[in-house]
């Protein structure tokens, strides 16, 4: 009788599956190749090249870039929806950007 119902349990979780993550990519593509490559250089023991430290240094200013990037496209998204930043605070725990700059580099607060 248990066996059955256990089973019965694992087919039925097998047909429903995991949850969506609902989790955006924050990293582009580039980024994370240059990871890997990070990771196999760390994993080959050559952590204290010169290649390895530039490689560290570009990965830190993409990341930072990519970061700025994807709060830039949740404000904008905010923004068009009409609602205020305070909705982004549990997303992020920390918000960066207090406004977007248009074209010709002046700051826009307003929701239009």
């Amino acid at each position: 009788m248990n066996q059955k119902l256990k089973k019965q349990l694992r087919q039925a979780g097998q047909k429903v599956g995991k949850p969506e993550n609902k989790r955006t990519d924050k990293l582009n593509a580039m980024t994370k190749a240059l990871m890997e490559k990070r990771r196999k250089l760390w994993s080959e023991g050559k952590y204290t090249t010169v290649e390895y430290v530039e490689h560290n240094k570009t990965i830190k200013k993409m990341i930072r870039e990519d970061l700025r990037k994807h709060q830039e496209e949740e404000v904008e998204k905010i923004r068009k929806k009409n609602r205020g930043l305070n909705c982004l605070r549990p997303q992020q725990r920390k918000l960066i950007i207090t406004a977007l700059k248009d074209k010709d580099g002046k700051e826009e607060r307003d929701k239009e």
